[in-house]
């Protein structure tokens, strides 16, 4: 399969704990490029955050670390985080979809 985009999660407008969303993830970019093998990794890494109830770091500014699994796009090797953890938890608790705090 091939496209522009890394992978692409539906479900943040309407994730729950019962109807996670549905994952697909891109093996190729869109000039037939094939992803390296760690590409790969982070960005099933990265969805998979998604469908656990975890939003995009990378949007704006936020308190997440340079390394973190949702905002990986940078070119480091990502993590989960400390506040990645807390967050599916506070997600699957409340049954809210967790977005990252703008900091201003």
């Amino acid at each position: 399969m091939s496209n522009v985009n890394c992978g692409v999660f539906l479900g943040i407008g309407w994730w729950s704990r019962t109807n996670p969303g549905k994952m697909t993830i891109y093996t190729s970019f869109s000039s037939g490029t094939l992803r390296t093998a760690d590409e790969f990794r982070y960005t099933v890494a990265h969805e998979f955050g998604h469908s656990l109830g975890i939003g995009d770091a990378y949007l704006y500014n936020n308190a997440s670390a340079a390394n973190d699994m949702m905002r990986w796009n940078n070119g480091v090797t990502p993590v989960v985080s400390q506040l990645n953890i807390e967050m599916v938890l506070k997600a699957w608790k409340t049954g809210r979809f967790q977005n990252f705090e703008r900091i201003r």
